[in-house]
């Protein structure tokens, strides 16, 4: 009996991960899993039909509001080295989306994160650094 229990072990050490990934993924409401972003993830995703190679923050005012497109671009100055990766466009229609949103576009046209209009340009910012921590392209 005393010669089993490195086999016992054995199968502890790989039964118990498998259980524990069986766990959340039958119950993932459980654990209350959150996600980092502060933007709107779009599903689906629209793509732009002839891409730019560099990441966009293209703003679709709902109505002229004074100082919301200086602080995007204070918000750009902030990215620092990878401000060249990124360019802020301002534009009066856009993919027919509705107005009054800023919206975040790949390197590949797909249009990836939303946001209102009245967003905090931190929270844009915030999550430009992680994309830009992550992805090579652009």
């Amino acid at each position: 009996m005393t010669r089993r229990w490195p086999l016992y072990a054995i199968m502890t050490m790989f039964a118990l991960p498998m259980l524990m990934a069986g766990v959340l993924f039958l119950s993932p409401h459980t654990f209350h899993l959150t996600s980092l972003n502060r933007g709107t993830l779009m599903s689906p995703m629209p793509v732009v039909a002839n891409p730019a190679r560099h990441w966009q923050v293209i703003y679709v005012p709902a109505s002229a509001v004074a100082g919301e497109e200086h602080q995007l671009h204070q918000m750009h100055k902030l990215l620092g080295e990878n401000a060249r990766r990124v360019m802020v466009e301002q534009r009066k229609t856009f993919l027919g989306l509705p107005a009054g949103h800023i919206w975040l576009v790949d390197p590949h046209g797909n249009v990836f994160m939303s946001y209102p209009q009245s967003v905090n340009p931190m929270d844009i910012l915030h999550d430009l650094k992680r994309v830009l921590s992550v992805s090579r392209v652009g």
